[in-house]
């Protein structure tokens, strides 16, 4: 207390003694702290109503009296805040809560990309890539693997997707049941994503779940030949999803780079802020990415390489993968299925003028 106070009162601690106006009261010492300031309390009012002097000094003492209370609830509060962390009993703050990896409802592996942002295009790449500019995603998963002959022929089976056209020997053309699927338009490739609840993914999220957020040239970081991906003709035709291991991205999708082009469901349009030629972009097209196992140009595996071609377009360089934004996958069973295939060789020839790059 104040000395002023204090002396109002006329209590005062000495050592294990209480003394009100030289009136000496012995402690034990085994009485606690906050016993004792009951006890000095106790005796000051007995002081204060000796001398008349009961009401100032009682509400003065009371309102003292109140002030340690709040102080020593406070500190206990303190206490225990620090004996639950001490005690690891904080849990981790994650951005979601989503599952890494999952499988939808028809038994295909998917991997999550979580929400934020990353680096989009590149501004020493070709015009249409310029330029680096930063885009913000929600979480989404996409497939793991670019859609299966296997996979596409349930939904064919199913009544929902169609065949490809202008194929003389359908069978024939199933025998590579673990290899891309192609000769699939845009219209048909997004039928087969909704089928199974998904979609085709936006532009940003392919490059995305094919860059991660370093900026990285290729899905597997900055060196390249050909023991990371199908391309270059090196095989002479498509492989295998996931056949080359190194051929992984940040995320854990195989084969974004070669193999096949990916359809995404967006048009091709200049990136906000080009000032490049104008003339490469038409709406009526829609963006591919990826590369291709024909070309031999290291430049078009690229993870910010864009390309494009009309939606009815069936080819056998041109393939897919499905995405599905994250809050619509969170009841989708975490169980992987995995898929029966067998390997059947298959070769798929082409012109080198099928695909101009410009």
């Amino acid at each position: 207390f104040k000395q002023k106070t204090a002396y109002e009162i006329g209590v005062r601690l000495v050592g294990s003694e209480m003394c009100i106006r030289d009136r000496y009261i012995t402690i034990p010492s085994s009485i606690m702290p906050r016993h004792r300031i009951i006890s000095i309390f106790y005796f000051g009012w007995m002081h204060m109503t000796e001398t008349k002097r009961p009401f100032k000094l009682f509400f003065t003492s009371l309102v003292v009296l109140v002030c340690i209370l709040l102080l020593v609830v406070g500190l206990r509060s303190i206490l225990n805040s620090t004996i639950t962390m001490g005690s690891a009993q904080i849990s981790t703050v994650t951005p979601t809560s989503f599952p890494t990896e999952i499988t939808d409802g028809k038994g295909v592996t998917m991997r999550l990309v979580p929400a934020g942002d990353f680096i989009m295009g590149r501004d020493k790449g070709l015009d249409q890539e310029k330029p680096a500019h930063t885009v913000t995603l929600d979480d989404f998963y996409m497939d793991v693997y670019e859609v299966t002959q296997a996979r596409y022929k349930e939904c064919v089976s199913s009544g929902v997707c169609s065949e490809p056209k202008d194929i003389p020997n359908i069978d024939s053309f199933y025998r590579e049941p673990d290899h891309p699927m192609t000769n699939v338009d845009w219209y048909q490739s997004q039928t087969y994503c909704e089928w199974r609840g998904a979609r085709l993914p936006t532009e940003a999220e392919w490059e995305k779940a094919a860059r991660g957020t370093d900026g990285r040239t290729y899905p597997w970081g900055e060196e390249i030949d050909s023991t990371y991906a199908d391309y270059g003709d090196a095989v002479g035709g498509t492989s295998a999803v996931g056949a080359y291991e190194k051929n992984i991205s940040p995320y854990g999708m195989y084969d974004m780079a070669g193999n096949v082009w990916e359809w995404t469901s967006e048009p091709l349009v200049p990136y906000p802020g080009n000032q490049g030629p104008q003339n490469y972009y038409r709406e009526s097209e829609r963006a591919l990415r990826g590369g291709t196992w024909y070309h031999g140009e290291p430049a078009i595996l690229n993870t910010t390489f864009r390309y494009a071609s009309f939606p009815e377009d069936e080819e056998h360089y041109i393939g897919f993968r499905c995405a599905i934004s994250a809050d619509l996958a969170a009841n989708i069973p975490v169980t992987v299925l995995p898929v029966p295939v067998e390997s059947v060789s298959l070769t798929l020839k082409m012109k080198k003028d099928d695909i101009p790059i410009y």
